[in-house]
């Protein structure tokens, strides 16, 4: 083979790799959704039956097998099937009558595909009239009823229960503690039987009445004592007069820059009512320092209560270099950013500086902070916040109240 075709050989096969590859993108990211182009196959409609499903006209897909309700296949269907219809009965018609102890049977015929479907109708049973007395009966004797049949010539007789005494109902009266009374009794509108029975006087039967305690603001009563029988009051009870509150003051809480306070209120000491409510006094505004608190890069206010930081910005130098005497510092807060090239030994100034958590001191030459510490010691209460043993600045939050239960006054 000539070094020609061998290189007209290599382009091509180089040739042919570079269309496969293309066509390899094209087909793994193309949407496949938006290429497909259904092949669709008509179905006629299927008419559904009494007891058959049906189906609607549809075009199949050959490919995804999707089903739609039009040749341009915009509308997919869900579902093909139409339900069957059912059958529809006609009313009920009597194809033989029932007699009074033989049943009878009905009909009903499908308007669509002619099932018919019956039913028993029920023996009608005799039709008795309302019965004759043939032999009448008394309070203690039976008597007898004859009935005929108004369809047939069956008759039955039953026995008639003796009617018992006919009694008139009469309200009976309860005794009480000093008269008598009787039961409920009747009395026989045929004969004068009667279950009148009398009930004597029962007397009266003390019980106790509680008594009440008396409250800072309702009255109260003595034990009394009434008859359990009559309710009449045996012993009557006496009015115990309310004392009114006992006042004890709620003490007031003041607010600070991080939570609210309370005003100064009072609850009674025996109910706990609240007397005077206490009212939400709203949080303070930070005290943000005069003086400027800083690190390396940026410089800020602190809130001498809380340690809050506000109007953070960033050091601005007052020069490019320091001098063998001049060091760089910030144009705002005065921070040396780097000492003068000649001091070398920093010495400590006797003035603290602080924020709302630490203190330190600065260098006489070059103010870099020196000695910087947390705030220590000292102990807060519930009016004033601790302060430090090593600056004097008060620092952290007041200490919670330590509420003193009031002995109740009698």
């Amino acid at each position: 083979m000539s070094k020609k075709v061998k290189t007209g050989l290599i382009i091509g096969i180089v040739a042919l790799t570079c269309v496969i590859a293309i066509v390899l993108v094209f087909v793994f990211f193309t949407d496949k959704d938006d290429e497909h182009k259904h092949t669709l196959t008509h179905n006629d409609a299927v008419a559904a039956t009494c007891t058959e499903n049906g189906a609607v006209e549809y075009w199949t897909c050959t490919d995804c097998g999707k089903n739609f309700a039009d040749e341009s296949a915009t509308e997919e269907l869900d579902s093909i099937v139409v339900s069957a219809l059912g059958h529809d009965f006609s009313d009920y018609e009597i194809k033989t009558a029932a007699t009074c102890t033989e049943p009878g049977e009905e009909i009903s015929i499908c308007s669509r595909c002619g099932e018919e479907q019956s039913r028993t109708i029920e023996a009608l049973g005799h039709d008795w009239n309302d019965g004759a007395v043939t032999t009448p009966a008394t309070c203690t004797q039976e008597g007898t009823m004859t009935y005929s049949c108004s369809r047939c010539t069956e008759t039955k007789t039953e026995t008639i229960k003796a009617l018992d005494h006919d009694y008139v109902e009469h309200d009976g009266k309860a005794p009480t503690c000093t008269e008598s009374g009787w039961e409920d009794y009747m009395t026989c509108t045929r004969c004068d039987h009667t279950t009148y029975q009398p009930l004597p006087a029962v007397g009266h039967e003390a019980e106790v009445i509680p008594a009440v305690d008396a409250t800072c603001t309702q009255n109260g009563l003595t034990a009394g004592q009434k008859c359990s029988v009559c309710g009449e009051i045996l012993v009557p009870q006496e009015v115990i007069q309310a004392p009114g509150h006992t006042p004890v003051t709620l003490a007031g809480i003041k607010p600070t820059c991080t939570s609210t306070g309370l005003t100064e209120g009072q609850k009674c000491a025996v109910c706990d009512e609240i007397i005077v409510a206490q009212q939400v006094i709203a949080m303070t505004a930070h005290e943000y320092s005069d003086k400027w608190s800083s690190d390396a890069d940026n410089h800020w206010h602190v809130c001498t209560v809380c340690g809050a930081e506000d109007d953070v910005s960033a050091h601005i130098p007052d020069r490019e270099q320091p001098g063998e005497d001049s060091p760089v510092k910030c144009t705002v807060c005065g921070y040396i950013i780097e000492p003068a090239t000649g001091h070398i030994v920093h010495t400590a100034g006797a003035t603290w500086y602080s924020d709302g958590t630490s203190h330190w001191q600065t260098c006489t030459g070059c103010e870099i902070k020196m000695n910087e510490a947390p705030h220590r010691g000292g102990t807060a209460t519930c009016t004033d916040r601790a302060q430090c043993a090593v600056c004097g600045k008060e620092y952290g939050e007041l200490a919670a109240h330590s509420p003193v239960t009031m002995p109740a006054v009698a």
